[in-house]
This record gives C-alpha cells, sequence and structure tokens, in this order.
C-alpha cells in the first residue's frame, strides 16, 4: 500500500463547513488537490502526537542499527581482504626466502662435488676433461665428452682448475 497512491477524499465527507470552506481556498490558493491538503493538515496534527514521536525514535533507531550493521559488514569484508592481501604477500616472501636459500644450498653443493670430483681426479680415481677454449669449463668421465676437449693427466690440474682448488678448499 505504500507505494500505491493514496485515495481521494471525497468532499461530501462531513466536515464543518468553515473548515471545509478553509480547506478549498487552500487547496485552490497552493494548486494542490483536496485530498493533499487534508492528508498534509492530518499529518501535521499527528506529528505533535507522543505516539507518533515513538513511532519516528523507533524507525529511526530500526535505520541506526540497520546501518551499523551495514557498516560493520563492510568493515569485515574490507578486513578480509587486507588480510588475504598480507598473507598473499608473507607466502610471496616465504616462498623467495626459501628458494634463495635453496640456490644457496646448491650452490654449496656444486661447490662441494666440484672440490671431491677435483680430489678424486688428483688422488687418481676419475678423469677431468677441460675445453681447450674455455679452460674453466671441465667435466668429468672416462671418455672423451666433445672434440674440443682434452684429457688431463691424472694427479695434474691445469691453472685454472688449481686455482679454483686452492680457493674452495678452505
Amino acid at each position: 500500500m505504500a507505494d500505491k497512491k493514496l485515495p481521494a477524499i471525497p468532499k461530501n465527507l462531513r466536515f464543518p463547513q468553515d473548515l471545509y470552506n478553509l480547506i478549498v481556498k487552500k487547496s485552490d490558493k497552493e494548486k494542490k488537490t483536496f485530498t493533499d491538503i487534508v492528508v498534509e493538515r492530518l499529518t501535521l496534527t499527528f506529528e505533535e502526537d507522543w505516539d507518533y514521536t515513538g513511532k519516528l525514535i523507533r524507525l529511526a533507531n530500526h535505520k541506526m542499527e540497520k546501518w551499523h550493521a551495514f557498516k560493520l559488514r563492510q568493515k569485515k569484508i574490507r578486513h578480509k581482504e587486507v588480510y588475504s592481501r598480507k598473507v598473499a604477500r608473507l607466502e610471496l616472501n616465504e616462498k623467495r626466502r626459501k628458494s634463495k636459500e635453496e640456490e644457496t644450498h646448491k650452490q654449496y653443493q656444486k661447490h662441494c662435488n666440484s672440490i671431491k670430483l677435483i680430489k678424486d681426479h688428483l688422488e687418481g680415481r676419475v678423469s677431468i676433461w677441460v675445453n681447450n677454449t674455455d679452460p674453466n669449463d671441465w667435466l668429468v668421465g672416462d671418455t672423451q665428452p666433445e672434440e674440443n676437449f682434452r684429457k688431463l693427466p691424472k694427479g695434474e690440474l691445469n691453472a685454472e682448475l688449481l686455482d679454483y682448488y686452492n680457493k674452495n678448499l678452505s
């Protein structure tokens, strides 16, 4: 009923004659309908009533509670978003830290293995093949890996491998 127009008030409704003339005069003056003037005047009369005021206060409280709940919902949503971004950022930092640690560990393992292989070569257990064009490029094995690799004599190192061995041995 709230979205429908109020039904028109018939003019033959019993009003005191003076009041009826006053309403007609005011409706002509303000260019409003008879019904609008009557409803407006009745509303103004009832607005001074304590029951009406109490209803307005309850309505205002209800609206305040509704907006407060809306505000809390929005804060909760915002907090979830901020928290999820913070967790994602922490996870990314943790992932970077772990990958950095793994990379460091791999480098350490590579150096340890290289030193072990060079020691084994010095003791005569394995053969080392050195690239002719790049003396820092070397491989371990019994057969020649490629054409441009030469085999080092067992127990001997070239200058680059000896330098690498001495730096990383300690």
